[in-house]
């Protein structure tokens, strides 16, 4: 037997051991027969899911009820700072707009919030500090919280922690004062939730999160012998598409679609078919470049494709919107590499940052949806 190691391997489709020791909720999701099935169970605790955990079932005891607060699904790193020393503040979203991506995406999954919302009196809402070089411990003040949207008839809401929410929620008493304020939104949308569960509303509440996404987070584009390449990683997650990486591959699929890159190479299996590309699949500083016209038109989603010498624009099959790329390189014939410095319109930069946050907001509807799909909501 000859022993090959593994270079690199995909993350399973299933939660790992250390997602549930950081998420033990999500052991809740287990079907309601298996809870109560003595065998699946000790199943269970032998794969040592269930070990070390001050949650966990034990074989006969009855089940907690069903949390009424979601999870907190990330999607995208919700942070954001202002100020002298910042290069890449973040565009941020109006709660206007993320209101109106929310309950688009939801009413497309069977969800139809309104602004008739619950109020909550008497819970715990998170104390921020914009000023503050750390998170340091929790704390919180009692208040009133109006959500921003309601499902009446499945009993489910929704809360935006926003920009101006962590405005709301600010201290007092700032021990520093500086010229650089930073938003952690994601901290506050974890800490929030740790706060509503306390309290344990009649509704089922998800709580999204402003993605804080800044103009210097956009794929950028390199011309390789004048073919645009993008980075593989980033475009497939905004088109919602899967990788799966093994050894040499990376094989994207999106729906019935799939295309397999091979590193170096200038084929690809797409849809089953070996095509010619139009420039190789390169690596740099650790990751993949792709044609992107082949990717897009592979994926079903190349209608809208534009490029030229400064930036490439993509639309996104499923919303519509744009995402304009910059430039940023472009290396010639004899491997020379020159930066490009001419930058396209700061309003076309603003636009894509949004159109990437639209996409990681719907991201966070879609995982709670899931999330009441297994509770049984839906």
């Amino acid at each position: 037997m000859n022993v090959i190691p593994v270079c690199s391997y995909h993350d399973p489709a299933f939660p790992t051991r250390d997602v549930l020791y950081a998420h033990p909720e999500l052991l809740r999701l287990a079907p309601n027969r298996w809870r109560h099935h003595r065998l699946v169970l000790t199943a269970l605790a032998a794969t040592g899911l269930l070990s070390g955990m001050q949650q966990a079932w034990a074989v006969g005891e009855s089940v907690s009820p069903a949390p009424r607060i979601a999870p907190i699904f990330q999607h995208g790193d919700g942070n954001g700072s202002f100020g002298c020393i910042v290069v890449n503040p973040p565009v941020f979203l109006s709660e206007e707009e993320a209101r109106q991506v929310i309950t688009e995406e939801a009413k497309r999954l069977g969800l139809t919030f309104t602004s008739d919302s619950p109020t909550l009196e008497g819970v715990q809402v998170p104390i921020t500090d914009r000023y503050a070089f750390d998170d340091g411990p929790a704390r919180w003040r009692k208040t009133t919280l109006v959500l921003d949207g309601e499902d009446a008839r499945h009993k489910v809401a929704y809360e935006f922690v926003s920009e101006q929410d962590l405005d709301a929620w600010e201290t007092r008493f700032h021990g520093i004062v500086s010229t650089v304020s930073h938003y952690n939104l994601l901290g506050t949308a974890i800490r929030l939730g740790q706060g509503l569960a306390k309290s344990e509303p009649e509704p089922r509440v998800g709580i999204f999160y402003e993605p804080g996404i800044g103009t210097g987070s956009l794929p950028e584009v390199i011309l390789l012998r004048e073919i645009p390449l993008a980075p593989l990683r980033p475009i497939a997650g905004w088109l919602g598409a899967a990788l799966k990486v093994d050894k040499g591959t990376i094989t994207v699929t999106r729906g019935a679609s799939t295309a397999i890159f091979t590193f170096n190479s200038a084929q690809a299996r797409m849809n089953d078919k070996t095509v010619a590309l139009s420039s190789l699949v390169t690596v740099r500083k650790g990751v993949a470049f792709v044609p992107i016209r082949e990717l897009v038109e592979a994926l079903d989603a190349g209608e809208g494709f534009s490029s030229d010498q400064w930036q490439v624009t993509l639309r996104h099959p499923d919303s519509g919107e744009a995402l304009h790329l910059p430039v940023t390189l472009a290396i010639g014939q004899d491997g020379q590499e020159t930066a490009i410095r001419e930058q396209i319109d700061q309003a076309l930069l603003h636009e894509s940052v949004r159109t990437l946050s639209h996409e990681e907001l719907r991201m966070q509807v879609r995982d709670f949806v899931t999330w009441l799909k297994a509770q049984g909501v839906l």
